[in-house]
């Protein structure tokens, strides 16, 4: 008897074929095509290749800021879009080591000032 598949449409349109059997923990881990790392550049953090733009400011634009991901063309023409998706992408198979580094890099942010 050959081996139980299912198939999906995600939200996003990608038409999913897993084994009924798989677990999410035994994944294969997913390319980053665009997401380089070296320890000279960024101090080692994961940023897009090409730029010395981590995947930390894609992040924090997108998902704390609400900024489109094709808006940011606007600020980085030298990106392509799916550079920034794969910024997004990367970060969410690498949520807490991207978490850390945003929270890292708020806490050398000095105090917005005062209003009072």
């Amino acid at each position: 008897m050959g081996k139980v598949r299912w198939r999906s449409q995600s939200r996003c349109g990608f038409l999913l074929i897993c084994n009924k059997s798989a677990r999410l923990s035994k994944m294969p881990r997913v390319l980053h095509p665009h997401i380089v790392s070296d320890s000279h550049l960024c101090g080692g953090s994961p940023r897009i290749e090409g730029s010395r733009i981590p995947v930390r400011t894609i992040v924090v634009y997108v998902l704390h800021h609400g900024t489109a991901p094709e808006a940011l063309l606007g600020y980085y023409p030298q990106l392509s879009l799916a550079a920034i998706y794969d910024a997004l992408s990367y970060y969410y198979d690498n949520r807490e080591e991207i978490d850390a580094e945003i929270a890292a890099n708020a806490a050398l942010e000095p105090p917005a000032p005062s209003l009072a």
